[in-house]
């Protein structure tokens, strides 16, 4: 949602908004989403570790394919 959307019981979107950057930069919401991650596996009966990584090579485009402008 938009800062300003914050609900009415939250503080002032300013200071929401403050402490979110903090958060991010001291790298704490990768931490939390880590933490959130290894539990969901836990919890489905998995190790917390993922043991393989896919990439998806269908998401980008290659060759010769440009829009008007040659870009």
């Amino acid at each position: 949602c938009q800062w300003r959307m914050l609900p009415k019981n939250f503080p002032k979107w300013q200071l929401v908004y403050y402490y979110y950057i903090r958060w991010v930069e001291a790298g704490y919401f990768d931490l939390i989403l880590e933490k959130l991650r290894m539990r969901v596996r836990i919890k489905m009966g998995q190790k917390a570790e993922a043991s393989l990584g896919i990439m998806d090579s269908q998401s980008v485009r290659w060759g010769n394919n440009r829009g008007l402008h040659g870009v």
